[in-house]
């Protein structure tokens, strides 16, 4: 708990060496509070994985926005982009974000049309 951040820096090498396919992590106030940001997840992340919200109903794609800083308990997978294919993304529900965040994405994937196409983004 509230180590999150801490221990996502702690994996750097092998992040960079593509050698994680996949992690869930939280965050919420214990991890605001422990110095944690939403942001610093994403920047973290963003160029090599596809960051979703873990929902009942699978998975869903999304950019950073400054509305993922309210604190609110909510669990993330990320999936290492090297690994999508329509297949995978089917297997996982992954879904993209629909709403002012889903716009944030299609801009971000506007250089990755292939990544968007497996996403559902028509681009």
């Amino acid at each position: 708990e509230r180590r999150n951040l801490a221990v996502l820096n702690g994996f750097k090498n092998a992040l960079e060496s593509e050698r994680i396919d996949h992690m869930l992590f939280e965050y919420n106030r214990d991890t605001f509070e422990a110095g944690g940001s939403s942001k610093a997840f994403f920047a973290t992340l963003e160029d090599s994985y596809v960051i979703c919200r873990l929902l009942p109903s699978g998975l869903e794609a999304c950019a950073y926005q400054h509305v993922f800083k309210n604190f609110a308990q909510t669990n993330w997978v990320a999936v290492r982009v090297a690994l999508l294919d329509e297949q995978v993304c089917r297997r996982l529900a992954l879904i993209p974000e629909a709403g002012v965040v889903g716009v944030a994405l299609r801009r971000e994937l506007a250089c990755r049309p292939g990544l968007a196409r497996q996403l559902g983004f028509a681009l």
